[in-house]
């Protein structure tokens, strides 16, 4: 029998306190009680994403909220700048392009983030400003890249458009300050480094989105934000929401607040930093330049079938890495470390790893891997 860790970038692993608080009773969704645990959930977002602003909180993925985001602040033929660095970068693209809008991209290669003076280079070029909104993606889990958001905050600022960010896997593990960074839209879910099941999404807007929103010409009803503002302001939801999602919310909040999100943050930078020096001490080539703290993305090595090592992995550990996206499928593989997870779910990844590479033929020195991460991880 092995204990199941699941070593991917999003759904992470839950703690056991967040699966027991939402045993909790379901109660009235227009009860006081709901009330007060709507209120703490939305000053615990606001904690971890560093704004003043409301939290509107929808039942939905990620995907929901980055679509009510398109939804509420565009009209159809609106210009918007769409940077794509990976994956999530052309769902943008996707959504942006569904609700008709005119659609502009920086392609970036695959495991580099995007170069901030090129938006500004775009930007500069849009002489008569029809340029409405830039999306970016805050951290892209494809690829394991991080984007510079304070820099892009910096520069977007200067012009009249929006910065809209996607961080849901991003949110708790790599610094994101959406109030001084000028970023007018933040979206991100609860499942990753806000370690709850999946099943909510948030989404945080500047008084600039506000005015957009107002403008704004998009069909939308369930995701509408005039109306998930009016009942929010009253610490309450217009549907029937995912109650036992918030009770688990709060509790992994409350976790999140005891340890300090500057804790919260130096730990996934430790366990980043100690997984990458890991499997660069197993013979093993990083995919990516730009390097995100919450996942680690791997070349396969020659002569190991990287699907078939993950298998291996699974069935023999208990524990899942996460394959490729899209073009990378069966060329990478990818090791999350977002959320719930320690320095003993590292150590045993890459023991794992160790032993079923040694297996399959890889060549390296063995125990390089687990003893350049204990080198880091005892820092803590």
């Amino acid at each position: 029998m092995a204990k199941f860790r699941l070593m991917a970038p999003g759904p992470a692993m839950i703690p056991e306190q967040v699966y027991r608080a939402m045993t909790e009773k379901v109660i009235h969704h227009r009860s006081n009680e709901f009330r007060t645990l709507v209120q703490e959930v939305e000053e615990g977002l606001q904690y971890i994403f560093q704004t003043r602003n409301k939290i509107l909180i929808f039942a939905s993925s990620g995907t929901g909220g980055m679509e009510s985001a398109v939804a509420n602040l565009f009209s159809p033929e609106d210009k918007v700048l769409v940077v794509q660095a990976g994956s999530f970068g052309e769902r943008w693209t996707q959504i942006c392009k569904n609700y008709g809008l005119s659609v502009k991209t920086i392609d970036v290669e695959w495991g580099r983030a995007v170069n901030p003076k090129l938006i500004e280079q775009r930007l500069k070029e849009d002489k008569e400003g029809k340029i409405k909104g830039v999306f970016t993606t805050h951290t892209e889990t494809s690829t394991g890249v991080e984007t510079d958001m304070q820099e892009i905050g910096k520069i977007v600022a200067g012009y009249n458009a929006l910065l809209i960010c996607d961080s849901v896997s991003g949110m708790a593990c790599c610094n994101l300050e959406t109030d001084a960074w000028q970023i007018d839209v933040v979206v991100s879910g609860c499942q990753k480094g806000l370690m709850t099941p999946p099943g909510l999404s948030f989404v945080s807007l500047s008084e600039s989105a506000w005015k957009a929103h107002k403008k704004a010409k998009n069909p939308r009803f369930y995701f509408d934000y005039a109306t998930a503002l009016k009942f929010m302001e009253g610490f309450s939801t217009p549907y029937t929401p995912a109650i036992s999602l918030f009770y688990g919310q709060r509790e992994a909040l409350r976790m999140i607040k005891e340890e300090g999100l500057p804790n919260v943050l130096a730990r996934h930078e430790r366990q980043a930093r100690a997984t990458r020096a890991a499997v660069q001490a197993m013979n093993l080539s990083l995919f990516s330049i730009n390097h995100a703290n919450n996942v680690t993305v791997i070349n396969g090595p020659d002569g190991v079938n990287v699907d078939e090592m993950r298998e291996r992995i699974l069935h023999k550990y208990g524990i899942y890495l996460a394959g490729g996206q899209d073009s990378l499928k069966g060329k990478v593989f990818r090791i999350g470390h977002m959320g719930y997870c320690d320095a003993m779910d590292i150590i045993s990844t890459i023991s794992a790893l160790d032993i079923t590479l040694t297996e399959m033929g890889h060549i390296f020195n063995q125990t390089q891997g687990i003893k350049a991460a204990e080198d880091i991880l005892k820092e803590e």
